[in-house]
């Protein structure tokens, strides 16, 4: 469109060379080059859109209709400069001017005032928006004679809100607001540095003349010149003009002034609604919050630069001028955080879980934070205390139903101001109980009767909606219908041994099943059984069977098999086996009893278990920690074939094994077979074949990494504890503990990066990539080679944490100050909250650090028991 035609267009665009269109700053469509030419071309509520570059107005800036000027691409900020001064009166004094009645919306500019006299960047007469414009060098004569220079004016017949911009080298005001048909103006997320100390003034806020202007999250330091009996503020409300100027100010930081607030009243005119609360005051040389006049006001739960509060109330931060209110203050600079004189109330935990049935109880403290009565409550259950305004409290209740999803309970303290802490309330659902009753001898052709006694459940609502008992009488149809009966009667056809059952339940599927054996004989006469349950095995086979309950894992079935020739006799009923310390049992055997071999046939009995019938996680690949329990102790693991002197053989099976495990022992009895519920189990793991570990705080965890596999060293005898972990090393060592615990990786995952091409690591980058466990640097890069920081190897821990369990970590706890604003710093605090990974000191825990060798070691381990503790325990 040629330059200065009449035809209006909803969008302008304004290209310095001339050359642009509504689609692209590189079109050779003709173009005008001002914003000012522009103006006069576009519609009323049309856009102009300004092209990279440097664009010269050259006189003042003119908007006569609602209009919108902004960058053609919010990325590349263009530059808006005058190419002459302003003028001293009046309009003349703004470079760009609003006209009565219009709206402008100024978006994504920089405006450049270098060079020039510039009393005002934007005078609005009418009313509208500046957002994300940066205002530099506007300034007309600052240091004298007219020490001025405006970013912002808004001076007409609305309000104009001003957000995500920046100002500095400005000469006197950041943004006026002045006039009663301003009020509902905004300042928010802005920036205003001041030219520091001299001969000038700043103020990044000026409001008068009875305008209300609400002003937050805003950053406002350097206002500290001195001039002409002024003194400068990061905010000044001034009556000099007009009464009634209303300030509401919160969230914002107001460091590094002179004063912080000036609130000017010397008029007498009285200043309209003020109201301070929830920002940052610190290092303001004069006082944080000054008065001039007859001015009152509460500027209380603001910080004052130190956590006793400010020097105007006996404390050693900013301070304020007589008659201003400053106490409750914040006691840190988190503005969303308590007040001093808040009822402060903190709880030892943030979840508990308990049994259904059982009693629950959590303590926590609580101080006043004032002189008046302190009254607490607790939402449900019921709150016990020990002090009056400073003490500790307890809580108790006793669940009487689960499983439930989790209820939160609330400890609240009210004083005439209040303050609250809560915790999380899961109940489990608890397996009812009983007796199972069967005959161990039964005829045929005479029915035999099963039974349970003792049925109860620790759930009064459980037992309330009633129990159910079903049977199996081990004739082939299985369990009978569910039922409120105790007890079922089982006809008898033909003799033999008989595995009955009986099977509890509660209403929320909680269930218990008892297994015992009826030895069935002939009703012919002679009193012989039709299977022997004593006496000689002529073929060595299976001469006793045993379904041991593994609560809360699923039953596994184990056999016995004998020598030939060996005698044995098999005691009725499971026998009790306990089990070790750090393990689960898994299930028991039959009590059977034999003569101790002697050297010359040392094989014994042999104890057999299957390894398709245990559950899942313990059938995978490369698990090591079956050990056997005999008669209460845990027979140690053998690797050589047996002999006298060795009390028994365990032999792991891989996926290639025949799927077996079997333990001989010389001297038979009870049995059962456990696992551990520790990566390393105390005492049991073997010493590091790595001596540059020794003595160091890490040297357990590089022993049970190294047991289990997950780390190797750097060379023959040397792990080199204070080395770095790259990204690659960290996948792999990740990779193998997942493998470890069943989970299954992509044999063939997608290769997602161009970098590890070639890798040892690549696989394993590979395939924790497609679990989310790690990410790349970018969508086609990982960075293989780069060392990983402790905050990085978190956030790794936490994601493989995640597919472990099935579900992220517990929310931890802001426990380290050194991770605020840390994008990993959720991940941190759940780490350590769950005993993964430890701080270097009590509140700090280094998270650019590069994570070291032997840490890396330390948080595998702790992850590997955790997989254990959730799976077995």
């Amino acid at each position: 469109m040629p330059v200065g035609t009449a035809t209006a267009a909803s969008v302008v665009v304004v290209d310095a060379d001339g050359a642009a269109s509504p689609l692209s700053c590189d079109d050779a469509a003709a173009a005008p080059r001002t914003v000012t030419a522009a103006l006069a071309t576009v519609d009323a509520g049309g856009t102009v859109r300004v092209c990279p570059g440097t664009v010269v107005e050259p006189g003042q800036v003119v908007v006569s209709r609602d209009v919108t000027v902004r960058a053609f691409d919010v990325g590349r900020v263009p530059t808006v400069v005058p190419a002459v001064d302003t003028g001293t009166v009046g309009d003349d004094r703004g470079w760009w001017l609003v006209r009565r009645g219009v709206e402008l919306r100024l978006r994504d500019l920089r405006l450049d005032g270098s060079g020039r006299l510039i009393h005002q960047a934007v005078r609005f007469r009418g009313s509208g928006e500046v957002r994300d414009v940066a205002f530099t060098d506007i300034a007309y004569r600052a240091a004298g004679p007219d020490r001025s220079g405006f970013g912002v004016v808004a001076f007409g017949d609305g309000p104009v809100v001003v957000s995500g911009s920046s100002f500095r080298r400005i000469g006197r005001v950041g943004a006026l607001f002045f006039g009663a048909t301003t009020a509902g103006s905004v300042f928010a997320d802005n920036v205003y540095v001041g030219k520091g100390p001299g001969d000038h003034l700043d103020y990044g806020v000026e409001i008068g003349d009875g305008s209300r202007v609400r002003i937050e999250d805003a950053a406002i330091s350097g206002a500290l010149g001195e001039a002409d009996g002024a003194v400068s503020a990061g905010v000044l409300v001034s009556t000099a003009f007009g009464g009634g100027a209303g300030l509401t100010l919160t969230g914002s930081r107001l460091a590094g002034n002179a004063n912080g607030v000036f609130l000017d009243d010397d008029a007498g005119r009285g200043l309209g609604d003020l109201a301070i609360a929830r920002n940052i005051f610190s290092n303001n040389a004069v006082l944080g919050v000054a008065r001039s006049g007859p001015v009152a006001v509460a500027a209380t739960c603001n910080w004052w630069g130190a956590s006793d509060g400010p020097a105007s109330a006996g404390g050693s931060g900013d301070g304020a001028s007589p008659g201003i209110e400053t106490v409750p203050f914040l006691t840190s600079t988190d503005t969303t955080g308590r007040c001093s004189a808040d009822p402060f109330l903190t709880a030892d935990v943030s979840e508990l879980t308990v049994n259904e049935g059982s009693p629950a109880r959590v303590t926590g403290t609580f101080a006043a934070g004032s002189a008046e009565p302190l009254t607490l409550e607790a939402s449900t259950g019921t709150l016990a205390t020990t002090g009056t305004n400073v003490g500790t409290w307890t809580w108790t209740a006793t669940p009487t139903d689960g499983p439930g999803d989790g209820t939160t309970v609330t400890v609240a303290g009210d004083n005439g101001r209040t303050g609250a802490t809560s915790f999380d309330l899961r109940v489990r659902n608890v397996i009812p109980s009983a007796t199972f009753d069967a005959p161990s001898t039964a005829f045929t052709d005479h029915p035999f009767t099963l039974s349970v006694r003792s049925l109860t459940d620790a759930s009064p609502v459980d037992r309330a909606a009633g129990l159910t008992v079903a049977f199996d009488c081990s004739d082939g149809s299985g369990f009978g219908a569910a039922g409120t009966g105790t007890s079922t009667e089982c006809a008898v056809a033909r003799g033999g041994r008989r595995t009955v059952r009986a099977l509890i339940a509660d209403k929320d599927g909680g269930t218990r099943e008892f297994t015992d054996v009826v030895e069935v004989y002939s009703s012919d006469g002679d009193g012989a059984p039709d299977r022997s349950a004593a006496g000689t095995v002529a073929d060595g086979g299976v001469v006793a069977t045993g379904t041991g309950e593994a609560t809360p894992l699923d039953p596994v079935v184990t056999r016995v098999r004998v020598p030939i020739g060996g005698e044995v006799t098999i005691e009725e009923g499971p026998p009790t086996v306990d089990s070790p310390p750090e393990h689960a049992l898994l299930s028991w055997g039959a009590v059977v009893t034999a003569p101790r071999q002697t050297d010359a046939d040392p094989t014994g009995i042999t104890f057999r278990l299957d390894r398709d019938l245990l559950p899942g996680p313990l059938r995978a690949a490369g698990v090591l920690a079956v050990s056997v329990v005999m008669e209460g102790d845990l027979v140690p693991r053998c690797d050589a074939d047996p002999s006298p002197a060795l009390p028994c053989l365990a032999r792991s099976w891989t996926s290639d094994d025949d799927a077996v495990l079997e333990v001989r022992t010389t001297e038979a009895g009870a049995f059962g077979f456990a696992v551990p519920t520790v990566a390393c189990a105390t005492g049991s793991t073997p010493a590091t074949s790595f001596p540059d570990v020794s003595g160091t705080a890490h040297e357990a965890g590089v022993a049970c990494a190294e047991r289990w596999a997950l780390v190797r060293g750097v060379g023959p005898g040397t792990y080199a504890p204070a080395g770095s972990v790259t990204r690659a090393q960290a996948a792999s060592m990740i990779a193998r503990l997942l493998t470890l615990a069943g989970v299954e990786l992509a044999a063939e995952p997608e290769d997602r990066f161009t970098d590890d091409d070639g890798s040892v690591h690549e696989l394993a980058i590979g395939q924790l990539a497609e679990l989310g466990v790690m990410e790349g640097r970018t969508a086609t890069t990982f960075a293989p080679g780069a060392a990983l920081t402790r905050a990085q190897f978190a956030s790794t821990l936490a994601r493989a944490a995640s597919v472990l369990r099935s579900g992220p970590l517990p929310a931890g706890p802001d426990r380290f100050v050194d991770d605020d604003g840390v994008v990993h710093e959720a991940n941190i605090d759940a780490v350590a909250a769950a005993g993964l990974a430890n701080g270097v000191s009590d509140d700090r825990f280094d998270p650019h650090g590069e994570v070291r060798r032997d840490q890396t070691a330390s948080f595998l381990t702790r992850l590997l028991g955790l997989w254990f503790a959730e799976t077995w325990s």
